[in-house]
């Protein structure tokens, strides 16, 4: 495994800012009669994410519940696009994609195309070998719940040899890559995010169906659910409506191009309250089954403290679950979650790469609170830098630290981009996550030989490898 490239920004980190949640949430018995944040409230804090803390250009935040639905935005369009980002302004929403081709696969499943028991390599093309493991097979369920063991993402080197192909051609990168991947784990048996694994989703039902996942996610979700915003490719129109994408560090970042797998969808804030009034059952819809279906199966995913359905995560919170899925890639930021109880769902969107998943869930429940805002210790440029460079834990897993304008920033393994907080010359900390400590080890002539990630307890050290 490698760390990810440039193209897959943090991706996975969903993950951790879940866990971070999760955690938090343990502390704070929710109530049963609190309601949302009103519109002031919620403007209030997305002043303060963007010109206090600079952590995005624009935002906007839906909230739907039985009352009705409301739309709250703050920020611009981009640097040099003043325009207030409002519901129809159309955003790049990552991993938040997962949710649609989840419900695609219910769908299937409704439809009697394909079985969730079903082998994988039943549908998929037949140049994806995927290898077995204790004579078990990758099934769909295994994809569909981060089970399979198979990778996070293509590795830098195979993401470039594919971008130099044509869309088609550029898949077949990816099948020679699963096709020689090693299973870890036992399938079914560990969560591990995975980009890929809702790639092939995709794939399988193209295949089973004969029919392009744009056509299937056109024909059986967006235009029963009249998500005219939502869509893989956009129309010169919506272009003119599409915010501008940044980095963490409100650059402008490049457009993101994954063709070896699904492409990630846009939409709006607006279409978005739409899929969760539908989810949430609030409007009546032909896939309110599949919606069911999709919370149907559950897996245990203990990093994120949750349960991994298909295409949702389900978080307990003393009883009282929070569902949804967050992303964040290609300039663009995004959290969908709901509550099943109440039937309140909250939407937030924003053009920068990174998470925000302490505000939806604030808004949406407020006795979740925010996670505080931390400045880090002031370290000598010298003695940031010795940290930098690759590591390689027990597996051969590569962990790649560099130093850039915001400061140490650490790629794992299966995806994770990890800003580190400075806390003193070798312990650092994670924003937003109160489990997640990274510390490096020094020799006696002050060269830094290995570094140590704690999760909730859990340690795993890698040794320099450069």
């Amino acid at each position: 495994m490698t760390a990810p490239s440039r193209r897959d920004v943090s991706v996975a980190a969903i993950a951790l800012a879940l866990l971070s949640a999760a955690g938090r949430a343990s502390a704070q018995q929710p109530s049963a009669g609190e309601v949302p944040l009103s519109d002031e409230q919620i403007r209030a804090i997305l002043a303060e994410r963007i010109d206090r803390n600079r952590e995005s250009v624009g935002m906007v935040v839906g909230v739907i519940s039985p009352q009705g639905r409301r739309i709250v935005s703050h920020g611009a369009f981009g640097l040099a696009d003043k325009r207030l980002p409002v519901g129809d302004t159309i955003f790049g929403i990552a991993s938040v994609s997962k949710a649609f081709t989840g419900l695609l696969l219910a769908d299937a499943i409704l439809r009697k195309e394909v079985k969730l028991s079903d082998p994988a390599a039943l549908h998929l093309p037949k140049d994806i070998r995927l290898r077995e493991r204790n004579g078990r097979k990758i099934t769909l369920i295994d994809l569909a719940t981060h089970t399979s063991g198979l990778p996070h993402e293509l590795p830098p080197e195979l993401q470039t040899i594919a971008l130099a192909k044509p869309a088609r051609e550029a898949r077949s990168v990816m099948y020679d890559y699963l096709s020689q991947w090693t299973l870890p784990t036992d399938i079914g048996s560990t969560w591990s995010y995975s980009n890929l694994e809702y790639g092939l989703i995709g794939i399988a039902l193209e295949q089973r169906t004969g029919l392009s996942y744009d056509t299937l996610l056109r024909t059986r979700i967006l235009d029963p659910l009249r998500l005219d915003d939502t869509a893989i490719s956009l129309s010169p129109a919506q272009w003119e409506r599409r915010a501008h994408p940044h980095s963490m560090l409100l650059q402008p970042a490049p457009e993101w191009s994954k063709p070896w797998s699904i492409s990630v969808l846009q939409s709006t804030a607006s279409d978005l309250l739409t899929f969760l009034g539908a989810a949430m059952g609030l409007t009546r819809s032909p896939l309110a089954p599949a919606f069911a279906g999709m919370l149907s199966v559950r897996r245990p995913a203990p990093m994120i403290s949750a349960d991994q359905a298909i295409g949702w995560y389900v978080h307990p919170f003393n009883g009282r679950p929070i569902i949804g899925h967050s992303g964040s890639g290609g300039g663009f930021g995004a959290t969908a979650l709901y509550d099943p109880a109440t039937r309140v769902g909250v939407v937030l969107l924003a053009n920068a790469e990174n998470l925000w998943e302490d505000v939806a869930a604030h808004i949406l429940r407020p006795s979740l609170p925010l996670a505080a805002k931390k400045t880090g210790a002031s370290i000598a440029k010298a003695v940031l830098d010795a940290h930098t460079g690759r590591y390689a834990d027990a597996t051969g897993a590569s962990w790649t630290v560099t130093h850039e304008e915001a400061g140490l920033l650490l790629r794992h393994p299966q995806g994770y981009k990890v800003p580190l907080t400075t806390e003193s010359e070798t312990h650092f900390s994670v924003q937003g996550f109160p489990t997640l400590f990274v510390d490096f080890r020094r020799d006696p002539a002050g060269k830094t030989t290995s570094l140590t990630w704690t999760l909730g307890g859990a340690a795993t050290e890698a040794k320099r490898a450069d």
